[in-house]
């Protein structure tokens, strides 16, 4: 347990020490299922897309619906609204999956059209299980992608390094930095599942 605060120490303070070179930000997600039978159910998301962000910027993604499970991951249907501190609340459908039929590789997929502001925003990953030094990681990719109809596309790639908490495995801190075509961030996600 010592080494996996120590690691998730190191990911926080070498995300603030390289963050003098890309935009930093902190996401916070939670994320609930609920099963009704064996393959159906409910999920939500509750996500604060970046809470280092100042002079009322800060917004709260809320969405849920129905959830298909399948003998290799899930598939999340969703409605919902991203809700800013100041102005007017973003209607949004998304589709988020999650597909592990190849062995030791997970594949999470977050499609979201917002209506108010008309943009699509998409995220990808890949990632594979790795023990360091005796404690559990994932290691991966991910890429985050925006289009507007009216404006520059937003897009990028990068690498990704996760870590689940010792003392809640339901939960995990990951950090990510992606080369972008408008400006490099440096991304720490805290995941809490319930």
């Amino acid at each position: 347990m010592k080494k996996s605060i120590c690691l998730i120490v190191l990911m926080l303070t070498a995300s603030s020490v390289f963050a003098e070179s890309a935009d930093y930000q902190l996401r916070v997600l939670l994320h609930k299922q609920h099963y009704i039978g064996k393959s159906a159910g409910l999920a939500g998301w509750w996500v604060l897309p970046d809470v280092t962000v100042e002079d009322n910027e800060w917004k709260s993604l809320v969405v849920a619906g129905p959830l298909f499970k399948y003998a290799d991951g899930w598939i999340e249907v969703m409605g919902g609204a991203m809700i800013p501190e100041v102005g007017e609340n973003d209607p949004v459908v998304n589709i988020r999956v999650l597909n592990k039929k190849i062995d030791r590789l997970g594949l999470f997929g977050d499609f979201e059209y917002f209506f108010e502001f008309e943009r699509f925003y998409f995220f990808v990953m890949a990632s594979t299980p790795l023990t360091l030094s005796g404690i559990e990681c994932e290691v991966g990719i991910e890429s985050e992608n925006i289009i507007f109809p009216d404006k520059d596309d937003s897009y990028g790639i990068g690498p990704r390094l996760g870590i689940k908490f010792p003392w809640y495995k339901k939960a995990s801190l990951c950090c990510s930095y992606e080369f972008r075509n408008d400006t490099d961030f440096i991304r720490n996600y805290i995941l809490v599942n319930f």
